[in-house]
């Protein structure tokens, strides 16, 4: 007769060794889903670095009769929305600001970060900032960004791919940004342009 309850034995290795390598299997998780960034500066970093943001953050501003900009934080430390906090020693962030004439807001599409013929500033225009620890720079432009959605709710995502690259000049150092993103919308904020 079999016994009512059941005894709790250990698995013998063989057993054990199964469902250990059974379980590694399907749990495996596909790094792929998650958006890599790889930035490099000069001689600071001469090979890319990649890293997955922690932050992820979008700001939207509208200043009326003068420009909209779309502000996108991207950090491998915490950020906290609209604020500016010093980045700690070993911190990469990435910041774009799409910034668009009065009369256009951001949409899925192709913007080239080309520096303008005349020297002058024209619409519209990207300025990447790329701080590594304690140091910040300013990227000249270069490359592109495609967005690829854009909800512009506060708690909506803005997806995109960055290929933002400058070459280098005798005067400055190569720097690139490249990879995709998926930011969520923090703060939409509509300014009076007086």
């Amino acid at each position: 007769m079999l016994p009512l309850h059941r005894v709790n034995r250990p698995l013998n290795a063989p057993i054990a060794l199964f469902l250990t390598a059974f379980s590694a299997v399907s749990c495996t998780c596909d790094d792929s889903s998650l958006p890599t960034l790889h930035v490099s500066s000069g001689r600071a970093t001469p090979q890319p670095i990649g890293f997955s943001p922690k932050t992820a953050l979008v700001e939207y501003v509208e200043v009326a009769g003068q420009k909209n900009e779309l502000i996108v934080q991207l950090a491998s430390d915490e950020v906290p929305c609209g604020q500016f906090l010093p980045a700690a020693p070993d911190a990469t962030r990435v910041s774009i600001t799409l910034v668009l004439p009065p009369d256009a807001t951001p949409e899925a599409k192709v913007y080239t970060a080309a520096p303008p013929a005349d020297g002058g500033v024209t619409l519209p225009n990207i300025i990447t900032t790329l701080r590594m620890g304690p140091s910040s720079r300013v990227l000249p432009p270069g490359g592109q960004i495609e967005l690829r959605s854009v909800d512009l709710s506060v708690g909506g995502h803005v997806d995109g791919i960055l290929s933002l690259e400058f070459a280098g000049t005798p005067d400055s150092e190569p720097a690139s940004v490249r990879g995709r993103f998926s930011a969520r919308v923090c703060k939409v904020d509509h300014r009076s342009g007086t």
